[in-house]
């Protein structure tokens, strides 16, 4: 379960709403999404750039924090998308 605190609904516009319910839906216990951007493109019927621009949008806005993971041959892998506001609370975590 998780809880979005209603201050956060007044900083997000609606496609960066639309992009980090995606997100908080697949996040675990650490608030971190695998989310792919294919998936995210697929789930909000979203173009590749207006999710790019989203995810910066987020970023800069300090909602999360995102940076490519590095497999055990030190070779970037996965992206890790970080929920890093302090709006959005991960039952899970608790």
């Amino acid at each position: 379960m998780i809880n979005l605190d209603t201050r956060l609904l007044d900083k997000l516009n609606g496609e960066e709403l639309a992009v980090f319910c995606h997100i908080v839906n697949t996040v675990n216990n650490e608030n971190e999404s695998f989310i792919t951007r294919n998936k995210l493109i697929k789930k909000t019927s979203f173009s590749r750039e207006k999710v790019a621009k989203t995810l910066k949008s987020l970023s800069n806005k300090n909602i999360i924090r995102y940076y490519q993971k590095k497999n055990k041959k030190g070779r970037f892998s996965k992206t890790c998308i970080v929920i890093t506001t302090n709006l959005f609370t991960n039952y899970k975590t608790i």
